[in-house]
């Protein structure tokens, strides 16, 4: 039995009667094509890992490719995975949730199942966490300077904020400089006005006087703070830069919100890295290992982030902790993996130990100190527990 997979189908699938023939989840001879599929693996430590898809885009476009065209309809069929069954366990409210939609499963789901539970989540984490793991990582700070370094800020600006009079000739439209103009007080039907005048010119030419104007008319303003330019200077933190690997799936007797505490332990831990200027990379971990053993590895390294782009909420939550992306998309895409890489096509999900066991002990590790693994965190003690151990390493790392 396939772990993740509630027991009904254990109890049907002892008994149906299967058509004569080979065991559909046994390797089968590859075609040459195939063959040449197999090279983007890497072998490592008793693992096989892909790591040569750009985003999950990339991915889901090729585990729907190779299930349509390499696996067998009776090897769907032994997985309770066609698309007519899986319309059919969409209607139990167990699997994927009450209230799904089976064709948004079989197209492709684009948004996590609830985007608020996101958010409530995230708010009692804030308030569960120890003050001192909140404020481990201090926020960064913007350095502001005179050289134009970095990005203007207006409110910064704002703070002395002035404008200056000119005076123009309005029959040329030429601006007369201040030191050449003479003033005089006039009264209009009882009413004190001044008036201006361009001096050493015959005659006497009025000027008009206005706030000055940029060349292109807008108005021009100026400020007494001179520094107005902020940018975040380099710090040793930038050297404590991480990377976070988090396994995909779950339990099926597990709810949709339990389901979403491994990606959960990821986003909070991210959130506090990035606000405090820490470079994090997010990956999730899309595969099985053998299921009688730990030494039969096939997984594929999906990145959901780079070091250099925003955070992505409801991408995380989706690739990681979604029933209806995990049980449906996530087996076929298991399934494709094994098959393309020759291997048995059975298997069980990976926790966190599997995680560290393939990409620590690997050559793959190298070149990266902070490494954090995630999978299958079923509580919200269990992800505070993680939490709170990931940043402490994170400390020493920024403190050495």
């Amino acid at each position: 039995m396939v772990e993740g997979t509630p027991k009904i189908y254990d109890q049907g699938l002892a008994g149906r009667r299967r058509s004569p023939g080979p065991d559909p989840m046994k390797p089968q001879r590859l075609t040459a094509r195939e063959e040449r599929e197999i090279a983007p693996f890497r072998r490592e430590s008793g693992a096989v890992i892909r790591d040569d898809f750009a985003n999950l885009i990339e991915f889901r476009r090729w585990a729907k490719d190779y299930w349509r065209d390499h696996i067998t309809q009776s090897q769907k069929e032994y997985f309770y995975l066609t698309d007519d069954q899986v319309r059919s366990q969409a209607t139990w409210g167990t699997q994927f949730g009450k209230g799904v939609n089976a064709d948004e499963i079989l197209e492709g789901i684009r948004r996590f199942r609830d985007p608020d539970l996101i958010g409530r989540l995230l708010a009692r984490f804030e308030t569960a966490l120890p003050q001192d793991i909140r404020n481990a990582v201090p926020r960064r700070r913007l350095d502001y300077n005179d050289r134009g370094l970095g990005v203007f800020s207006f409110d910064r600006a704002a703070q002395g904020l002035y404008r200056l009079p000119e005076f123009v000739n309005p029959a040329t439209g030429e601006k007369v400089d201040y030191r050449q103009v003479e003033q005089e007080a006039t009264a209009t039907n009882g009413q004190q006005r001044d008036r201006y005048w361009q001096a050493a010119t015959q005659p006497k030419q009025e000027l008009l006087k206005r706030w000055e104007l940029r060349p292109d008319g807008s108005p021009l303003f100026r400020t007494t703070a001179k520094r107005v330019f902020g940018h975040f200077p380099k710090t040793k933190r930038m050297k404590a830069a991480t990377e976070i690997f988090v396994s995909c799936g779950n339990y099926s007797d597990i709810s949709p919100e339990q389901f979403l505490y491994s990606g959960m332990v990821a986003l909070v831990i991210a959130r506090l890295l990035i606000r405090g200027g820490v470079p994090v990379k997010i990956n999730t971990v899309i595969g099985w290992r053998g299921s009688s053993s730990r030494e039969d590895y096939c997984c594929a390294v999906v990145p959901l982030k780079a070091y250099d782009e925003p955070l992505d909420d409801n991408l995380l939550a989706l690739a990681t902790s979604d029933p209806r992306f995990w049980r449906c998309e996530g087996f076929r895409a298991c399934m494709c993996l094994r098959r393309s890489a020759g291997m048995h096509l059975s298997g069980a999900g990976l926790v966190g130990y599997d995680l560290r066991r393939v990409f620590n002990q690997a050559p793959y590790a190298k070149g990266t100190a902070n490494r954090f693994f995630f999978g299958r965190v079923r509580s919200e003690a269990e992800a505070l527990k993680a939490i709170e151990e990931a940043i402490l390493k994170i400390l020493e790392a920024l403190n050495s």
